[in-house]
């Protein structure tokens, strides 16, 4: 799927520059892009499949940080700024990509003011999941973080005309964000969609019923 982080002729312009300067990638399952600490190359454009950003706990646990999906680019921060790598990326499912390089599609940025457009576009997008996942730690409770996090992705994927909206994200990518088990997710989705509040269906959640999430999150903590 490509995914709509942004308007899809971003995503269909930078594409078109991935496939003339980028340096493709195909990666199975369980592959390591690369490591916390590693030295930057280039920053990378997501055209097919699901990786995720990571760290290792203290405990020696794997928290993850972001979970990126097609149409997404990851790995400007550190690479514009000359910094190592902050933290690992593991492939989810098999994936497809293209790693860019500044000298490589510099060229073709100077000729064209929809690719830099289209390339600031991304970059600026590329936070907003992150955004959604610290605003969601401060609720305590799994419940009120999903719900905060699909608020807040509604806000980035934009509503429909009946004022609900869909996420093209799984039960895992939500339980990810939130910082919660999958099982726990599953369940409190369940529950909203009980409540009526939104339905469930394979790699994609549309919610109907947006307002309720805000009251429910303005409600006093049981």
């Amino acid at each position: 799927m490509a995914l709509p982080q942004v308007p899809s002729t971003h995503f269909d312009t930078l594409s078109a520059l991935a496939r003339a300067a980028g340096i493709p990638k195909t990666l199975r399952q369980g592959d390591i892009l690369h490591l916390q600490g590693d030295a930057p190359t280039g920053f990378y454009l997501v055209e097919s499949g699901e990786l995720q950003s990571y760290v290792i706990s203290e405990e020696g646990k794997q928290v993850v940080i972001e979970v990126f999906s097609p149409g997404m680019l990851f790995g400007g921060a550190s690479y514009f700024n000359h910094l190592p790598r902050p933290t690992s990326i593991m492939v989810s499912t098999p994936a497809r990509l293209y790693l860019l390089r500044l000298e490589d599609i510099l060229p073709h940025l100077l000729r064209s003011p929809a690719l830099i457009e289209a390339l600031c576009g991304l970059l600026c997008n590329s936070i907003f999941p992150l955004s959604v996942k610290i605003a969601s730690l401060a609720f305590h409770t799994a419940d009120r973080r999903v719900a905060c996090i699909l608020l807040g992705l509604g806000q980035h994927f934009g509503q429909t005309a009946d004022g609900g909206f869909s996420i093209p994200y799984t039960h895992q990518n939500i339980a990810d964000l939130a910082g919660i088990n999958r099982v726990t997710a599953t369940r409190v989705l369940r529950f909203f969609e009980r409540k009526h509040w939104l339905a469930l269906h394979y790699k994609q959640i549309d919610v109907c019923a947006p307002r309720a999430l805000q009251a429910f999150l303005a409600s006093p903590a049981r």
